[in-house]
């Protein structure tokens, strides 16, 4: 069972994720595909460095110190709701941290090269979803690079009221009425998300009740409890992470998607109805 984390401790729910990030293998698999998809699209750019970043739901700023070796960043910022993690971010002097959230965010006459946001789109209420792809496509500059991350449904959920689960198709036909072109997109943790249906469903068959996704409230400590399957399971992601980081394979199943979209051009939301 995972251990049960929540934001009512910020120190240790914020130390939590970072560990996730670093050393877990899911946040380190994630992370490889993700680093693969921008370089690539950063690679492919005109526009001449520094590169401005803005990065939504920075926690800490973990993503944002860990590319900072890039060599590429003309200014890196984060917006963050959570004041615990807006000060742990603001320690380091070459990040800055605004208090906000999706769909209000600051930085309202700032355009952006690259924004990123994992995991934050599923925490915003549904209504508000659409206008939050808005509020970001708004604060990119043309040809600007959006990464995101969020939970997709699994292979038995669908149909399953879970407010947390983002459609993937409703979200890029957000995105592309928002005036962005959807380059690379995929599910992530096809072998672990399948795994983690198959155990579900028969535990719903047997009336055993459901099993707690990985990152709903706490880190797993497989490594320690179940050490063989956590090697395994950290197989796994790093195969696929390999295969899904080449941008050439669209998994079809996964309990996170990821979206990379670039802006083509000046878009006013007035446009759309």
């Amino acid at each position: 069972m995972p251990e049960a984390v929540t934001l009512a401790d910020p120190a240790k729910y914020f130390e939590m994720l970072d560990r996730a990030s670093l050393t877990h293998w899911w946040g380190r698999s994630i992370e490889y595909v993700e680093r693969r998809w921008l370089q690539h699209a950063l690679r492919k750019r005109a526009r001449r460095f520094p590169y401005t970043w803005l990065d939504v739901g920075c926690g800490t700023g973990t993503r944002l110190r860990l590319w900072a070796d890039w060599g590429c960043w003309g200014e890196r910022v984060g917006v963050e709701p959570e004041i615990d993690a807006v000060e742990a971010a603001a320690a380091d002097p070459g990040i800055s941290v605004r208090i906000g959230r999706l769909p209000d965010l600051p930085y309202e006459s700032e355009r952006f090269d690259l924004i990123t946001a994992f995991d934050v789109l599923q925490h915003v209420s549904a209504e508000r979803r659409r206008d939050s792809i808005w509020s970001i496509a708004e604060r990119l500059r043309p040809d600007g690079i959006l990464l995101m991350r969020t939970n997709a449904p699994g292979l038995f959920r669908k149909g399953v009221d879970d407010p947390t689960i983002v459609d993937s198709a409703r979200l890029n036909r957000w995105l592309t009425e928002a005036g962005m072109r959807v380059a690379r997109s995929s599910r992530f943790n096809a072998c672990g998300g399948l795994a983690e249906d198959v155990t579900r469903a028969i535990r719903r068959k047997k009336g055993a009740g459901s099993v707690p996704g990985p990152f709903k409230s706490g880190l797993p400590q497989t490594w320690t409890r179940r050490p063989a399957g956590h090697v395994l399971a950290s197989w796994c992601g790093f195969v696929e992470s390999r295969i899904c980081g080449t941008g050439l394979v669209n998994f079809p199943i996964g309990h996170s998607y990821l979206v990379m979209a670039i802006k083509d051009g000046n878009h006013d939301r007035t446009s759309v109805g």
